[in-house]
């Protein structure tokens, strides 16, 4: 069940946070950490930025603590 769109909003709003740290890790060509999220929204961002060729993508972590890690290239 998806009430008021709210799995098509959070997609929506992980897809533009991976884009907007990816540029910001370009920019100041240092890498972030994000908080630590289920493996669902892990593989949003993973996907979001799969075709980008000046950055890099990672999880780090275990369990509950498992997070994404944007670096440039």
């Amino acid at each position: 069940m998806d009430i008021n769109d709210y799995k098509k909003k959070k997609v929506e709003y992980l897809k533009n946070l991976a884009d907007c740290i990816a540029n910001e890790v370009i920019l100041t060509k240092e890498k972030k950490v994000l908080a630590p999220m289920p493996a669902y929204e892990r593989r949003i961002i993973h996907a979001q930025l799969s075709a980008r060729q000046d950055i890099k993508t990672e999880s780090q972590g275990e369990g509950i603590d498992r997070c994404v890690v944007i670096e440039p290239r």
